[in-house]
């Protein structure tokens, strides 16, 4: 259960997921984590995502030591193949 003196931490930059916890009437602190977000060749999707969540988890408790620390990961998916983030706008509209 969460109580008022739980801290809660999010450990992103995405303001998508700020949003989503201010909707919620959460109160938290976020942190970005720096990770290399390397994507494994054969490995599913969906572990994938979770791996590099579980990653970004690892580097966050590094920070944090009391707490509810959230991690998430986004990734894009075609025919089962990983495309991986755009290195600029140029590519992100071409696509």
């Amino acid at each position: 259960m969460i109580n008022s003196s739980t801290h809660i931490y999010l450990a992103s930059k995405s303001p998508r997921r700020r949003k989503l916890l201010k909707q919620l009437n959460l109160k938290f602190k976020s942190f970005s984590v720096d990770l290399a977000e390397k994507i494994h060749i054969n490995e599913k999707p969906f572990f994938t995502v979770k791996r590099l969540s579980k990653e970004k988890l690892e580097m966050a408790k590094l920070k944090i030591k009391n707490g509810i620390i959230i991690t998430a990961d986004t990734i894009v998916v075609l025919d089962n193949h990983i495309l991986g983030k755009p290195k600029d706008k140029k590519m992100l509209l071409e696509f």
